[in-house]
Parts: C-alpha cells; structure tokens; sequence
C-alpha cells in the first residue's frame, strides 16, 4: 500500500507505518530541502545537489514553537506556495538516502521534526538538478545536469494548525528569530 503522502502523520506509529510502506516502494529516496534541510539535514546521505524545483515561491508563511517562538508568538518558517509563474524558480538541495537501514532512519527522523512537529506535508516533485556533491570530499565532481528526477518536498499547505500566513515583510523578519537569541543556522 501506497503511502498517502497529503497528510502528515501525528503519532510515532503512524510515522511507522509511513516509513515502512515508503520504504517497501523505493530503493533509493530523494529529499528536496529549500530551508533548514539545506544546511542541517541532519540524516545519513550518500550524495546531494544543488538545483531547483518548478512552479514554487518560498515564504517564511509557517509558525513553529519548536526551536523559535512561544504558544502565544510562534516563530515563522519556509514553506512552499504555488506561483502564477510556472517557470519559477526554488532553488535548494536534493538528497539521495541509500539502502533500507539509512532510508528508514531518514524518513523516521525527518518525519518527527518536519511533519509531526512542523506541520508539513509530503509531495513528489521534479527537481532539476545543477551540480551534485558527493560527502566524501576526494569524490567530489561538478557538472551541469541534463534532465530531472523526483524528489519529495515538504510543503506546509494552508489551513494546517501551525500556518500563520502572509503577514507584512517586517512581521516576518521580526518573527523569524522568535523569542530565540539570533541564530545563523536558522536563517536561509
């Protein structure tokens, strides 16, 4: 069975089933970050890109308590809106998770910090990448990638219980640190 990825899963053993029939479908898994996932994936890879996907704004649209804000003003964080532009541009970094043990770790971890206790929803994409880095440094090799490949990208939609929505560009920027002291790894 196919995992319905249009809803987040709110328990631990939901996020189980996720990641088990996530995983029964896939050899590989392929995560798109345009945010935090860019500079703290914080999950095992075999080698990554940077690129873009299509058809996508980032907005800092999403609230969070979990590591900037309060209850009472919750932090702001990227998320993704559709553009009128389907030309338009995200760009980010693409992931590739190998092997069943590292895919299973990925999608339990990041399901935890994106969907459970973020809010945000699961959705394939193409990505089109432009150049891919290996982790291990003497590996390293640069290259303007033809094509694209699918990706999964998480997108906070509106209506969900953290979105906060358009707001003034200086409410954003106000909110983007929280009741938190600056941070560089939170901004992107």
């Amino acid at each position: 069975m196919a995992p319905n990825l249009d809803e987040k899963p709110s328990s631990a053993t939901e996020v189980g089933h996720f990641t088990q029939n996530m995983c029964q479908e896939r050899r590989k898994l392929y995560i798109f970050g345009y945010g935090s996932l860019i500079w703290w994936p914080n999950i095992s890879y075999t080698r990554s890109w940077f690129g873009y996907i299509k058809g996508y704004k980032r907005r800092f649209y999403q609230g969070t308590t979990t590591h900037r804000g309060t209850q009472q003003n919750p932090g702001r964080v990227l998320t993704l809106l559709p553009s009128k532009n389907e030309e338009a541009r995200v760009w980010g970094k693409a992931y590739e998770v190998d092997g069943a043990i590292q895919i299973n770790s990925a999608i339990d971890s990041l399901a935890e910090r994106e969907m459970i206790l973020g809010g945000y929803s699961l959705k394939e994409v193409p990505f089109f990448p432009h150049r891919v880095v290996y982790e291990n440094a003497k590996d390293q090799q640069d290259y303007q990638a033809s094509g694209f490949m699918r990706v999964f990208v998480y997108i906070a939609k509106p209506g969900n219980d953290q979105y906060l929505g358009k707001a003034p560009l200086e409410v954003q920027v106000s909110r983007v640190d929280g009741e938190v002291k600056w941070n560089s790894r939170l901004h992107c």
